[in-house]
This record gives C-alpha cells, sequence and structure tokens, in this order.
C-alpha cells in the first residue's frame, strides 16, 4: 500500500452507471482498476492509482477483499507501523483523523466499497459510499499488484 494518499478528494465514478466491476477477491485489485479506467476519465479514483509511480511497480486500487484485511487490529496496526517507518502519513490521520479511501470494487449503481479509517482505530471500517463523493478525506491509496 502507498505510505501516502496519491489523492485526496476525488470521486470513484459516476451515480446512477453499473460497471459490473464487482469483484471483491484480493487478487482483483489491478483487474478492477484496468477496466474503470477502459470505461473513461470519470473513473478519477482508479486513474490517480493506476498513474501512480513509484518503486517500478504496477499500482492499482485495492480490491474490497484486500480492505477487508485491514478490518482488524492487529493488521491495520501492523500497516500503519510499516507506514511510520517509511514516514509516510499513516491511516486515517488524512484529514483531523479520518481517512475514507476507495476500493476498486463497486456496490451497486450508485455506491463503491471504500474504508474508513481513524486514528482511533475502531472497527468495523468498511463502508459503501456514495460514487461521486469528493469530500476532503475521500482519498486513493494504491496497492501494487502482486
Amino acid at each position: 500500500m502507498a505510505v501516502n494518499p496519491t489523492a485526496i478528494g476525488v470521486a470513484w465514478g459516476i451515480p446512477g452507471v453499473t460497471t459490473g466491476i464487482t469483484d471483491q477477491a484480493a487478487d482483483a485489485s489491478c483487474s478492477n482498476t484496468q477496466k474503470l479506467v477502459a470505461l473513461g476519465s470519470d473513473y478519477k479514483a482508479a486513474y490517480a492509482a493506476s498513474n501512480y509511480n513509484a518503486g517500478n511497480k504496477t499500482w492499482c486500487l485495492p480490491s474490497h477483499g484486500i480492505l477487508l484485511k485491514l478490518n482488524n487490529t492487529t493488521n491495520f496496526t501492523k500497516i500503519n507501523n510499516a507506514i511510520a517507518i517509511a514516514g509516510g502519513t499513516i491511516l486515517g490521520n488524512v484529514h483531523n483523523g479520518f481517512e475514507h479511501f476507495w476500493s476498486s470494487s463497486e456496490y451497486d449503481s450508485y455506491y463503491a466499497w471504500d474504508f474508513h479509517a481513524n486514528t482511533a482505530g475502531s472497527f468495523p471500517m468498511d463502508y459503501n459510499s456514495y460514487k461521486s463523493d469528493t469530500n476532503g478525506y475521500r482519498s486513493v491509496r494504491p496497492v501494487f499488484a502482486f
């Protein structure tokens, strides 16, 4: 996972449009992202993830399945410790202790899965949010292909 958000305040896509990109499997991150990018420039979160360039890797929006792995104290703490060691912005510390970052998995025609991280570390934190939501703490945290 990127140690810092690569974009803040970007929408997932167009409410009312069903993409059919609902795969939640952990290994679906990059295939979902590629499908979203192929749909055009309205899918800004996918574009932000796929255009991230670090470490000569292919970067993607995480699938809902990847984000679910963060939905417990042990994994969340491990990821935040690694991000802190790397000098990044820990999960949930983007906007006054909150951060919501997009997945590559669509929930339905109006919503996409995302993850609500907070520095208080309360769980559960996976939700579905309105696709056009661009509030100040909506971010993109790409993962690289594995």
